[in-house]
């Protein structure tokens, strides 16, 4: 649509035509264009009924993030808290895109602090409630509903929404998803406690009211989350997150130490040839932004993003079993136990705000102003195709 009116605009321009005309035109493929996706839409929902699959199920993903300088006198000064969704229903290449993710809430990192998680999220929890409960009319009479089935997030954000303990260097109990102490895990790092389950939710939230302790078995206070109908945090409902965990994590450490070990013992090469070969070597598509940076001989991990550590970790196939690990993890499509999500997505949304809020160098009110940034370019994105083909053909050799 977008293409087709600058077309009637040139002709306008070229022919003097009335604005009138162009206007009637661009509103007749307008209407076309409507009644057509809304057919396409009618025939998809039909065939979804038919196979029996479950509609519309919403990924949430919560993530704060710095728009200036995190290193410098603004730092957690302009830090926003973003909350997104995607549909669990959309093909898994479209739901791990950037564009289609939309913008839910953007509000101050530090406001969420001040005023607290009930009041910051009531607003979204009560629009859900009303989705899970009442849906949305469609043009054909048809009422469409829907539910949040993840919360994704890094570990401090993802601690924080289901009233968890955020401090995960001396607490007892650390984890979200079982309740090992401390000192077993210390003593067997592969050891599982038991799991959190609603009722054991419940029962220290019992204990917490109380009035005794502040926080019992890691559990802080009741999720405001857990006042939507289908959603629990111990569902779980806020599922690992990929690019801490994992990437920022065991790979940045192991990595790190089987590099040392190939130099070391092995002398297969050194780091100044592991590191030339990297400034050399031609990146392209998305590995051209995510070019690893330098490994320091020194280093307990090798310091670089989660994008840049998973676009090294490619580059040594000599780490084989390490490797099927992440690939069946960063699969497409895994089997329903094998819950992981994308952070690296979820960082390259916020780069739009990022640099939205560098180039406005205006920070009052900054969260209106980004919002609308964004709602401007999504209604873009609508009037051409938000999802690309499944089939695309590029130019060979």
């Amino acid at each position: 649509m977008t293409n087709l009116a600058l077309f009637y605009l040139r002709m306008q321009a070229k022919m003097l035509l009335p604005a009138t005309t162009i206007s009637a035109l661009i509103g007749e493929f307008q209407e076309l264009h409507t009644n057509g996706m809304a057919h396409v839409l009618t025939i998809v929902s039909q065939e979804l009924e038919k196979l029996k699959i479950q509609r519309d199920r919403i990924h949430e993903i919560v993530d704060a993030f710095e728009v200036a300088n995190p290193l410098g006198s603004g730092k957690k000064k302009h830090k926003l808290l973003a909350v997104y969704l995607t549909m669990g229903e959309i093909l898994p290449h479209n739901r791990s895109a950037i564009d289609p993710m939309q913008l839910v809430m953007l509000c101050r990192d530090v406001d969420s602090h001040l005023f607290g998680h009930d009041k910051i999220f009531s607003p979204l929890v009560n629009d859900l409630r009303e989705i899970e409960e009442s849906g949305f009319v469609l043009d054909n009479g048809e009422t469409l509903q829907g539910t949040v089935i993840a919360i994704a997030g890094d570990d401090l954000g993802s601690h924080a929404l289901g009233g968890f303990t955020e401090n995960f260097s001396r607490s007892k109990h650390f984890c979200r998803y079982c309740l090992i102490d401390r000192e077993s895990f210390e003593r067997e790092p592969t050891k599982l406690g038991p799991l959190r389950t609603k009722e054991t939710y419940a029962n220290c939230l019992e204990e917490l009211s109380k009035g005794q302790e502040v926080m019992i078995a890691g559990l802080k206070f009741d999720s405001i989350f857990n006042r939507l109908k289908h959603f629990h945090v111990c569902q779980p409902g806020l599922p690992p997150c990929l690019g801490h965990d994992l990437f920022e994590g065991i790979v940045s450490a192991d990595l790190a130490m089987y590099i040392k070990n190939l130099v070391s013992v092995g002398k297969h090469f050194s780091y100044v040839q592991l590191n030339r070969s990297i400034s050399q070597l031609k990146f392209h598509g998305s590995d051209a932004s995510s070019r690893p940076c330098e490994v320091k001989s020194d280093g307990l991990n090798l310091g670089g993003s989660a994008a840049q550590n998973w676009c090294l970790l490619r580059l040594l196939p000599i780490l084989v079993a390490l490797n099927s690990e992440i690939e069946l993890i960063c699969a497409p499509k895994i089997h329903v136990n094998q819950v992981a999500y994308l952070k690296i997505i979820i960082r390259s949304k916020h780069t739009y705000f990022k640099q939205c809020a560098r180039k406005l160098h205006h920070f009052k009110n900054l969260g209106v102003t980004l919002a609308e940034r964004h709602q401007l370019l999504q209604a873009y994105l609508h009037c051409g195709n938000i999802f690309p083909p499944i089939l695309q053909v590029g130019q060979a050799n």
